[in-house]
């Protein structure tokens, strides 16, 4: 299971929440192409249903990704909407504390959240995902703000509060 909850904060109205199942969209590997960035600007050449999620996420305010552990790490289709993440930044390079990452496309990008799913609760494991989620909110400009390991049992996760 792969769930991606984008969140918008509107200063007069009440929080706004869509949830995307990723099993329900159409998601193609990023090729490396690069096509994002040379032909098409900002948009992955594939024409699958990222194109519609990049924009909702980049107009969002945080987007909370749910996903389970995987023979080690986030699923297969969690790795695959994060790898097209790649348009939202050019792939122009600037120096940042002595790292290279792209300069940013956009003025605002939202805050991110990560919720490990894993029934072994494998620290580890965790660890590894959340290094790698933490590394990529570096490269789009953002940051990890919201990160835990929870397992899948109902009764286990009655008592579990999140707070954002």
């Amino acid at each position: 299971m792969s769930l991606w909850i984008v969140l918008k904060n509107h200063d007069t109205e009440p929080l706004e929440i869509e949830i995307i199942k990723i099993e329900d969209q159409k998601i193609a590997y990023c090729t490396g192409c690069w096509n994002c960035w040379v032909k098409t600007p900002g948009r992955c050449a594939h024409m699958d249903d990222t194109q519609g999620m990049l924009r909702k996420v980049v107009n969002s305010d945080m987007v909370i990704m749910f996903t389970e552990n995987s023979v080690g790490y986030m699923t297969s289709n969690s790795k695959k909407v994060l790898e097209k993440f790649v348009p939202l930044v050019h792939p122009y390079i600037e120096l940042v504390d002595g790292e290279c990452h792209h300069i940013k496309r956009y003025d605002k990008y939202p805050k991110l959240g990560l919720i490990f799913i894993d029934d072994d609760l494998n620290k580890k494991d965790y660890e590894v995902t959340k290094h790698m989620v933490e590394r990529a909110a570096l490269n789009f400009k953002t940051s990890l703000d919201l990160a835990m390991q929870i397992t899948s049992d109902k009764e286990a996760l009655n008592n579990e509060h999140i707070s954002i």
